[in-house]
């Protein structure tokens, strides 16, 4: 089962278009377009509604959460971490948990915090923050580079972050 999602109601149709137009490619998986606002236990609820029509009670549970684009906007950090920590607390004792991976492109840099003559992605730095104080780990991927220098930054491509529970 996929679940696409979106926090606008008005491109739920658009995703719907999509895995129609894109069947042939994920025939074996269900997919479905739902309606998540960041913060919403409601919307979070709602996605049981399908599970529990068909009679199945167990609780829905994701083996992968994966976004791109999501923390460019810092208004959307402290929901959709709070989000996160509740598809964790769904999870809890009974792991594993879902991985979560998000992919983003720098757009504003600012001073690297422990090497000044080097930049981080400002959006990055806040939604870290925004993350501990949510019990939240981020992660750089192995693969991606989250600190540049003035020259790199120009070619600067995306990096891909993984958010867990802090321990």
């Amino acid at each position: 089962m996929v679940v696409l999602t979106d926090g606008a109601s008005e491109l739920l149709p658009l995703i719907e278009h999509n895995v129609r137009r894109n069947a042939q490619l994920v025939a074996e998986a269900a997919c479905q377009a739902a309606l998540v606002r960041w913060g919403s236990a409601e919307d979070l609820a709602a996605l049981e509604t399908p599970r529990l029509s068909r009679g199945d009670p167990s609780p829905l549970r994701f083996d992968w959460i994966l976004g791109s684009d999501t923390i460019y906007d810092p208004a959307s950090h402290a929901p959709l971490c709070a989000t996160l920590r509740m598809l964790f607390d769904r999870h809890a004792g009974t792991p594993p948990p879902p991985r979560v991976i998000f992919a983003t492109m720098p757009r504003s840099r600012t001073p690297s915090p422990t090497d000044r003559s080097r930049y981080v992605d400002a959006a990055m730095a806040r939604f870290e923050e925004v993350a501990a104080a949510h019990g939240l780990r981020v992660t750089a991927m192995k693969t991606s580079q989250s600190v540049w220098t003035d020259t790199e930054w120009l070619d600067a491509a995306p990096f891909v972050f993984e958010v867990a529970r802090a321990v």
